[in-house]
């Protein structure tokens, strides 16, 4: 069984900052596990209003030196609400699904801090 990782300097972030991205890396026991040739899809699921859910549509770029690491680009749709959200991330490696978790079986969360008015 493999292991999703997400890089834990992921969040906060301020609302509309698509700066910095979303970074994964998949692990197996025995250290990273190929992803060259994955699918990866993500959702955003807001926390506190769990029927409001972002289907993000920016790219994965899955990191050539084949060191089980991708990421994400956010796109301005993703990061445009402040709040927390739970980020639904699907990998499809060799036709089987793995999803990163927080390790207590949840999403990591993604907090979006409110800009400051005048910002």
């Amino acid at each position: 069984m493999s292991l999703v990782v997400p890089i834990d300097d992921y969040s906060p972030i301020y609302q509309n900052d698509t700066s910095n991205p979303f970074i994964i890396q998949v692990l197996h026991k025995n250290g990273y596990e190929s992803i060259l040739g994955a699918t990866i899809t993500m959702k955003m699921q807001n926390v506190d209003s769990p029927a409001t859910i972002n289907t993000c549509s920016g790219i994965w770029t899955i990191d050539a030196g084949d060191n089980g690491k991708a990421s994400y680009e956010y796109q301005a749709a993703d990061v445009d609400d402040p709040g927390n959200w739970y980020m639904w991330v699907k990998v499809v490696i060799g036709g089987k699904t793995v999803h990163p978790d927080d390790g207590a079986g949840l999403p990591k969360i993604l907090v979006i801090k409110p800009l400051p008015t005048g910002v």
